[in-house]
C-alpha cells in the first residue's frame, strides 16, 4: 500500500493530484490513500466562504475543491482530511464525527480513529489556543469574525478521548505541531528559514502541549502535520529507547512547495 500525505490544502486539489500522478507514473506505482494535514478548505457554495477565516486577499469565490463537491470531477485517489484553522467551519461542525464531503474524499471529524488497510490512523482537527482549550463548543451558523476563528480552536474533551485509547496507533494526523518537537530534529536550519519562531522556540511555546502529552501515550510510527508552511522532520525517541516515532511537517499546497511525501 502506499500513502502519500500533504500539508496545507489551501483548495488546491488539481495542483495535488496532477502531482500524484506525476509521481505515480515516474515510479510505475499507484497511490492508494492521500492524507491532508488541514486547511483543506471545503468551500460548495458562497456561504461556505463567509465562514472561512482567511485574509481578504486570498479569497476566492470558488476553489478546486466545489468541481469535487458537484462531480464535475472525482477523486481518483481516497483522500481524508483533518481540520486545520483556514476551514468553512459550517461544513465542518456538520460532520462533527466524520464524513464525506464529496466522493472519495473523507473528512476525518474533530478527533477519531480510523483503520484504512490494517493501517491505524488517529486525528485530531484544529489549532491550540490556550484561551479556548477548556471552553464547551458554543459556536453555531451565523459566524461572527470572533466565533469563526474559535470554532477550529482544540478543546480538552477531544483530547481526553484520545487519551482513552489502549493500543498504539500506526499514524497520527494534526494540524498543528506538538509542542517541542521541533527540539529532536535540525532546529537551527528551522529557524534559519523561519526566523520568526525563535522566541516560540526558545520560549517552549511552539505547538500545542497537550498533543505533547499523546505523543508519548500513543507512540505512533508517524506524526504527521503542516500549519507552519515549512518542511520538517525529526525524529522523537520514547523514553523506553525501544520506539521512535517520525514527524513531518509539510509546506503548504503550491508550484516548487515542499508540500507532498509518499512512502
Amino acid at each position: 500500500m502506499f500513502i502519500a500525505v500533504v500539508g496545507c490544502t489551501h483548495g488546491e486539489l488539481d495542483l495535488i493530484y496532477s502531482t500524484l500522478e506525476k509521481i505515480e507514473e515516474e515510479n510505475k506505482i499507484k497511490v492508494d490513500l492521500l492524507i491532508c494535514c488541514g486547511d483543506f478548505q471545503s468551500v460548495r457554495y458562497n456561504v461556505d466562504n463567509e465562514c472561512l477565516n482567511v485574509p481578504a486577499k486570498y479569497k476566492k469565490e470558488q476553489n478546486d475543491f466545489v468541481d469535487y463537491f458537484t462531480g464535475k470531477k472525482k477523486a481518483k485517489i481516497l483522500t481524508i482530511f483533518v481540520g486545520g484553522n483556514h476551514e468553512s467551519m459550517n461544513v465542518l461542525k456538520q460532520l462533527y464525527y466524520g464524513g464525506w464531503v464529496a466522493p472519495n474524499i473523507y473528512y476525518l471529524g474533530y478527533s477519531s480513529v480510523h483503520n484504512i488497510n490494517n493501517f491505524r490512523i488517529c486525528s485530531l482537527s484544529g489549532i491550540y489556543k490556550k484561551y479556548s482549550f477548556f471552553k464547551k463548543y458554543y459556536e453555531s451558523y451565523p459566524y461572527t469574525d470572533i466565533t469563526k476563528v474559535s470554532a477550529y480552536h482544540i478543546r480538552k474533551y477531544e483530547i481526553e478521548k484520545l487519551k482513552l485509547l489502549k493500543n498504539n496507533v500506526d499514524i497520527v494526523v494534526t494540524h498543528d505541531w506538538p509542542n517541542n518537537i521541533e527540539k529532536h530534529g535540525d532546529v537551527h536550519d528551522l529557524l534559519r528559514r523561519k526566523y520568526h519562531f525563535q522566541s516560540d522556540v526558545y520560549n517552549n511555546t511552539l505547538g500545542n502541549p497537550h498533543t505533547e502529552i499523546l505523543l508519548n501515550k500513543l507512540k505512533p510510527y508517524f506524526w504527521f502535520a503542516s500549519h507552519l508552511h515549512v518542511k520538517y522532520s525529526a525524529l522523537y525517541i520514547h523514553n523506553d529507547q525501544k520506539q521512535y516515532t517520525r514527524f513531518l511537517s509539510l509546506d503548504k499546497a503550491q508550484e516548487y512547495k515542499h508540500f507532498y511525501y509518499k512512502f
